[in-house]
């Protein structure tokens, strides 16, 4: 499953090695992907996620990535303040791909993949909890730190921006429609829901299965519009990779271990593939759409995926064998 991931990502690098994608092209399904897929992709996830009491199991997962990644974006902030780089950007930029997973492109698929079909509902709905702790995080924080070298982080307009950009948004509007049983039943496409609710959320729900496709997309894009050699520094990469790869997924384990994460089997696969995960992709594409330095963040995604080929598959083991 991970691997056919990053062989779609194969594709974007591709086209555009090929120059059948040039720059204005990769702006352009840049702004789709953020104005358009993502937002229906977080508010149909969380409209199956506040249902049936899925809230009990999905604290858990948000709890503990609320608190990983204030922590993460903490202890590297002040890391970089005692040991600063050259790069004041690049410092930046290492603080948050450590301190934000990505929790939907690639946990959807792995955890979704991971269990029966009659389970596949809970996981989807497990996923749009990590979501709902992870995004709010990665549009505001996340983005606060990559454009921490401009001035334009320090005016309230654009950290306004953060709270209010689409993928937000989308997060928000999901959770209160969940409220209304009517937009629930044509969510589910049942037969007695509303034919007009049915068929605007079902085009939803179309559109949002474009979302992890398009995202692996992207990254290849990004990965062959940059130079790596250029722009990957070993110091920080390193950094995310302690964080992302062995400090919050050991955690993580660790609790999972304890018995202290309630919920179960599936429960502990979501928390731990969330936090086993490599860094936000999105991070590159907000970098991309917002002004940021996103040859560096798209040098430093190429490096991180490479490793969770193989990090992500051996937490996973661990947490099952458990």
């Amino acid at each position: 499953m991970i691997g056919r991931l990053y062989l779609i990502a194969m594709i974007g690098y591709i086209v555009v090695k090929r120059n059948t994608l040039g720059a204005n092209g990769i702006e352009a399904i840049t702004r789709l992907m953020i104005d358009v897929i993502v937002p229906c992709s977080l508010c149909v996830a969380m409209i199956k996620g506040f249902q049936n009491g899925g809230m009990t199991m999905i604290s858990p997962l948000i709890i503990f990535l609320t608190l990983a990644i204030a922590s993460s974006a903490l202890l590297t902030s002040l890391l970089f303040k005692f040991f600063p780089s050259r790069n004041r950007a690049t410092d930046c930029i290492t603080s948050s791909l450590a301190s934000l997973p990505n929790s939907f492109y690639i946990p959807m698929p792995i955890v979704v993949g991971f269990v029966p079909g009659e389970y596949q509902a809970t996981a989807t709905m497990l996923v749009g909890g990590a979501v709902l702790a992870v995004n709010p995080l990665q549009w505001t924080l996340g983005l606060w730190l990559i454009m921490g070298n401009r001035k334009e982080a320090n005016d309230w307009r654009s950290m306004f921006r953060g709270f209010t950009n689409s993928p937000v948004l989308g997060v928000i509007s999901g959770i209160i429609l969940a409220q209304f049983p009517a937009v629930v039943s044509a969510v589910k496409a049942e037969d007695a829901a509303n034919p007009l609710l049915r068929m605007l959320f079902g085009a939803a729900g179309m559109v949002s299965q474009l979302a992890g496709p398009m995202a692996m997309v992207m990254v290849g894009a990004m990965i062959a519009s940059t130079s790596v050699r250029r722009t990957f520094s070993i110091y920080h990469f390193l950094v995310i990779c302690f964080v992302r790869f062995l400090l919050i997924p050991g955690l993580a384990l660790l609790l999972i271990k304890q018995g202290l994460v309630p919920g179960g089997t599936l429960v502990n696969l979501a928390l731990i593939v969330v936090a086993a995960a490599p860094s936000a992709m999105n991070l590159a594409i907000a970098a991309r759409r917002y002004g940021g330095d996103w040859e560096t963040t798209s040098a430093m995604l190429f490096g991180v995926n490479i490793v969770a080929i193989i990090a992500l598959p051996l937490w996973i083991a661990a947490a099952i064998s458990h």
